[in-house]
């Protein structure tokens, strides 16, 4: 059997009604189990009261201090009993910080006329008569005895607020990001950069645009993603010695799915895993709480320029292939307007003259990348036969001379 509480009985000696209540109340305590010090009982005709005083303040597990106006004015002015005990229990509560061992209840007026001014910042229990009464003696003996309700233990948050939480931040994200780019680049081992030299162009590119969060981009250099695949969010230098390069930016559920895709289309068993693939899209949009990735699979067909849209109001990505009408070039004229046109700039320095520039991609006007190699061929074409960057000091990359123009003849 647990051992009871000590509880000591701090009041104030009043009017008879009062002196009887104390009685009652301690009586009921002690018959709830508590066992309850009080004067009218433990202190007889030739005891110490101050030191009886002091050791029930020491000794007990609790001090029920019951506060009345007139308790209030004998504590706050040290006269009498009250004001003895008061600076016993001041002392106990600076000395040995126990400020959860003095329990205020209020017995008659209101709190702020009868709590003592050390009391009034504390949680005190009403036992002034009326309705609550009972309740609040219960809420008492369950202090006493440490039985209190305690809170619940933390769980896990419902997938849907998560889900919620991430869409608000997509929304915001897409006050900047309309559009979001999958294309392709040429990193053949004849251009005159080599591979390693452009992954750290395009990688020095993003550093300079997006600084530190350049990491929101993902490059995965090579096709055979089954084998080395690296959606995570950085750049790969794992190079197979394929000549594709996905640059795309998205967030990391639809990276990973994208990836699982790209696994699968290079897979021998290709056919028999697609309608496995729709099955699970699926449940991918369920998961995605309303946010559908819409694709046809045969975008993995290379070669393919290929267009990722996003619309605020329904929340949807939506991955378009490219028909072959709109793969076939334009004519265009030689002053940069777009970043497309950069792109096609681009793949006229490297010297490569494709029949298909859909293998590049033609509509980019909202990637800051691209955007930045405008801002390159404004100033003087980059030197990619003699190329040299610091990745932390992309201001140091090389330039020449370059006639562009001459080589955009014949190119359009």
């Amino acid at each position: 059997m647990h051992n009871p509480p000590k509880c000591f009985i701090s009041y104030a000696w009043d009017r008879p009604a009062h002196q009887g209540w104390i009685k009652q109340f301690a009586s009921q305590l002690r018959n709830d189990g508590v066992e309850t010090i009080l004067d009218q009982w433990h202190a007889v005709p030739g005891t110490q009261l101050p030191e009886f005083m002091e050791q029930a303040v020491r000794d007990s597990d609790f001090v029920l201090i019951i506060c009345t106006p007139k308790y209030k004015l004998k504590s706050d002015t040290r006269t009498g009993g009250v004001g003895y005990e008061g600076d016993i229990i001041t002392g106990e509560i600076f000395v040995k910080r126990a400020l959860d061992k003095f329990i205020p209840v209020l017995r008659d007026g209101a709190w702020l006329d009868a709590s003592p001014s050390f009391l009034l910042g504390k949680y005190y229990i009403d036992l002034v008569d009326g309705s609550n009464y009972q309740a609040n003696y219960e809420n008492l003996l369950r202090t006493l005895f440490n039985t209190r309700e305690i809170a619940p233990p933390i769980g896990t948050p419902p997938a849907s607020v998560m889900i919620k939480h991430a869409h608000a931040q997509r929304q915001i994200d897409a006050l900047r990001w309309i559009k979001l780019e999958l294309c392709t680049l040429p990193v053949l081992s004849d251009t005159p950069a080599n591979r390693n030299e452009l992954i750290r162009l395009f990688r020095n590119c993003l550093i300079k645009v997006f600084k530190d969060s350049y990491q929101a981009f993902s490059i995965m250099l090579n096709v055979k993603l089954h084998d080395e695949a690296q959606p995570g969010g950085i750049v790969s230098y794992a190079l197979l010695g394929h000549h594709r390069s996905f640059i795309y930016e998205c967030e990391k559920e639809h990276r990973d799915y994208m990836a699982k895709l790209l696994n699968a289309r290079f897979a021998p068993d290709w056919q028999a895993q697609k309608e496995r693939l729709k099955l699970e899209a699926a449940e991918e949009e369920k998961a995605f709480d309303g946010w559908r990735i819409i694709h046809n699979v045969e975008f993995l067909s290379l070669p393919v320029a290929v267009n990722i849209e996003y619309d605020p109001v329904i929340k949807r990505i939506k991955i378009i292939s490219d028909d072959e009408e709109i793969i076939n070039p334009k004519n265009y004229d030689n002053e940069v307007k777009t970043t497309s046109e950069a792109l096609r700039f681009f793949c006229a320095m490297l010297k490569r003259k494709y029949a298909n520039l859909g293998d590049i991609g033609y509509q980019f006007e909202f990637l800051p990348l691209l955007k930045l190699m405008i801002d390159f061929y404004d100033k003087k074409p980059i030197n990619l036969d003699n190329f040299r960057c610091q990745e932390q000091n992309p201001e140091e990359w090389d330039y020449i001379n370059y006639d562009f123009q001459a080589q955009l003849k014949g190119y359009n």
